[in-house]
């Protein structure tokens, strides 16, 4: 059986791209040049997380889409060493009620 190798994890939330689209802020394409040149250095796993409470999770599965199309574009660009996987995960659960709507006690 073949080893999984390491899993390279990238958090996203809504401040890494411009309001309301899928595209990524310029300080954050910057920083997929670092995520690109770690992977290069052994064969990994990337996990694309993103999280948002209460956010839209149609607007968060095009942002995932459009990072993670970014990413493999570039992969191939560079060459990639090896077949890059890349995972996504979306998190935009919202608080449950109950907790949304207590308001702070100061005792």
């Amino acid at each position: 059986a073949a080893a999984l190798g390491r899993v390279v994890r990238l958090d996203l939330t809504a401040a890494a791209f411009e309001g309301g689209s899928a595209a990524l802020r310029p300080e954050w394409q910057a920083r997929l040049g670092q995520v690109l040149a770690l992977l290069d250095k052994e064969p990994s796993v990337l996990r694309l997380a993103y999280a948002e409470a209460g956010g839209s999770t149609k607007l968060a599965r095009q942002r995932l889409k459009a990072v993670r199309r970014h990413i493999a574009d570039e992969w191939r660009s560079l060459g990639g060493r090896y077949r890059l996987e890349i995972e996504t995960r979306i998190h935009t659960e919202r608080p449950p009620r109950a907790a949304r709507n207590r308001m702070p006690v100061y005792k």
